[in-house]
């Protein structure tokens, strides 16, 4: 689940990453996901740089890949309401 490594700057996520990782874990390629998804791989590429996607976006990631990362990102923001401002 939620990961440090994965945190930019004052604890964002980058939900890119969280994909790339999630993906190469499952052993899939970025031409699978593309396909699942229904776009180009390039644009595959362009999500794991990015460190936030539309949610629209996020739900067909999630459902090819079967995986929830809103819960990724829901512990995340509650890991940020425990944590003091610095």
């Amino acid at each position: 689940m939620y990961q440090k490594y994965y945190v930019m700057a004052q604890d964002e996520i980058h939900v890119g990453s969280l994909i790339k990782k999630k993906l190469e874990e499952d052993g899939r390629s970025v031409m699978w996901l593309a396909k699942k998804i229904g776009c180009k791989r390039a644009n595959v590429y362009n999500i794991f740089n990015r460190v936030s996607i539309e949610t629209t976006l996020l739900l067909k990631v999630c459902l090819a890949i079967k995986y929830d990362f809103f819960l990724d990102l829901s512990d995340g923001y509650k890991k940020n309401l425990d944590s003091p401002p610095q």
